[in-house]
């Protein structure tokens, strides 16, 4: 069985996420300039006009954009497999991992700048990744936890 990962939702968020980020930081910036400054306009737009910062969220709005399809792109590729009674994924640092699904001890949530996924832990076996936007994310997390019960039970 194999669970891809939605890379287009991924993208979105992603996206939102960077340009919520950069912006609010730059306005931050541009608030506590205004204050500090004795509240002259002019101490705020000294080096470009209003109409220029209004470019310049656009240009900030699309490099996240393609930033960020760069990263859906590479997440793309840690699709889930469970195959032969093994489960078929990507580590942290993107490296191909096998481990055995009767072999997991536990199911971890992980979440680090926009990136949120579900980590198993087979212990020596190693960590595999799955992202929350990976298609049928139910089913497999009840796969793996059915699997777990039954080692466990064993």
């Amino acid at each position: 069985m194999e669970f891809r990962v939605n890379w287009k939702g991924l993208w979105k968020s992603l996206t939102k996420y960077m340009t919520i980020a950069i912006v609010a930081s730059i306005t931050l910036i541009m608030v506590v300039r205004f204050f500090s400054n004795g509240f002259t306009y002019e101490s705020v737009f000294k080096h470009l006009s209003p109409i220029e910062y209004i470019y310049m969220f656009f240009v900030i709005w699309g490099f996240c954009g393609v930033f960020s399809l760069l990263i859906a792109l590479w997440v793309r590729a840690a699709k889930v497999t469970i195959k032969d009674e093994n489960l078929h994924g990507r580590n942290y640092w993107g490296f191909k991992k096998i481990i055995p699904l009767n072999g997991i001890k536990s199911l971890e949530p992980f979440s680090d700048n926009g990136i949120n996924a579900v980590i198993a832990d087979a212990g020596k076996h190693g960590k595999i990744f799955i992202y929350i936007q990976t298609e049928r994310l139910d089913e497999l997390i009840e796969i793996i936890e059915s699997k777990m019960q039954t080692s466990i039970n064993a």
